[in-house]
């Protein structure tokens, strides 16, 4: 898994100047969205002096790239802090219930208030490549990483086809987000617990199990929201 890791790389170094501006472009994009996202804005939030930010990227799509590598480098920092012991041995099996009860310290972190600039920040990326075919293809490169990361943990599980099981439980994961922080409380309660995670993997595993093997390459529409 260490090298799976290696896979979605950050900007750069944590600290330097390239990864504060990465930071800043999550903060901008979370608070105004793609259209705040500018190199006079990072320069002003950041205290910088003006131009600072175009001698690191000189295009805004290269804004973009770093705040994506950035976010998606904290992501999998996260995901690696919460499953990544239960991958010590290479023939470790996994229950259900253990990957439940991790699954769901993980969602207790995510809707940690001070967690919500990341959550609307991600979405906002995913809209930009549902609009830019460009940016699908790196948005699906770069969190390459986080797919192959749930495809390993469906494997330990033993499940016949790991890669489908991802997509899927991506599709659970993204939506219990999307729940909790965009949809007023008056439609209903958020009932998450590690019940809830246990039962939906044997769900997803039972029926990813039924789908022909996993031997061919994922399709865009599934590359961009693995």
């Amino acid at each position: 898994m260490r090298a799976r890791a290696k896979v979605a790389a950050r900007a750069s170094e944590p600290g330097s100047r390239r990864a504060l501006i990465a930071d800043a472009v999550i903060s901008l994009l979370a608070r105004e969205g793609g259209r705040g996202v500018t190199h006079g804005k990072i320069d002003r939030l950041l205290g910088l002096p003006q131009g600072s930010t175009s001698f690191y990227f000189r295009r805004r799509a290269e804004l973009f790239e770093a705040g994506l590598r950035e976010l998606v480098a904290k992501d999998l920092m996260d995901l690696t802090e919460a499953m990544g012991s239960l991958f010590s041995k290479r023939s470790d099996t996994l229950s259900a219930r253990t990957v439940a009860r991790r699954q769901y310290a993980l969602w207790r972190r995510n809707t940690c208030a001070s967690m919500r600039h990341r959550a609307i920040a991600r979405f906002e990326f995913f809209l930009l490549a549902a609009r830019d075919a460009r940016f699908a293809q790196l948005h699906a490169e770069a969190r390459r990483a986080i797919f192959d990361f749930g495809a390993e943990m469906f494997r330990r599980m033993g499940a016949r086809n790991p890669r489908s099981a991802a997509v899927e439980y991506g599709y659970l994961v993204r939506g219990d987000l999307i729940a909790y922080w965009f949809l007023p409380p008056s439609l209903g309660r958020h009932r998450v617990t590690p019940s809830y995670y246990e039962q939906h993997l044997q769900e997803i595993i039972v029926s990813t199990d039924r789908l022909p093997a996993d031997t061919r390459t994922l399709p865009i529409r599934e590359r961009v929201l693995a």
